[in-house]
């Protein structure tokens, strides 16, 4: 079956017989669609979500999805890392 798009389904974003937008999916093998559509676990959701937010960090990357003022280069791959601040 190859790979597919698994979009992540919330309220407000989509309804009966309507998918999310594109952009609100994650690319997935054809067995995790299925589990994905089926499951409420929530620590399933949270990491199909980071699924979403990697797939589209690919499409940035590679210059496919390009936002308003954004240069035209492809970003390239970095270490993510965070800072510790303190809340004040």
């Amino acid at each position: 079956h190859g790979v597919v798009l698994a979009h992540f389904r919330m309220a407000g974003t989509c309804g009966v017989g309507m998918k999310p937008h594109d952009f609100q999916g994650a690319w997935a093998c054809y067995n995790c669609h299925k589990i994905l559509d089926a499951t409420k676990d929530e620590s399933v959701q949270l990491d199909f979500l980071k699924g979403v937010i990697r797939t589209q960090e690919e499409l940035i990357r590679a210059g496919v999805v390009t936002f308003f003022g954004q240069d035209e280069k492809p970003r390239k791959k970095t270490k993510m890392g965070c800072k510790k601040r303190r809340m004040q």
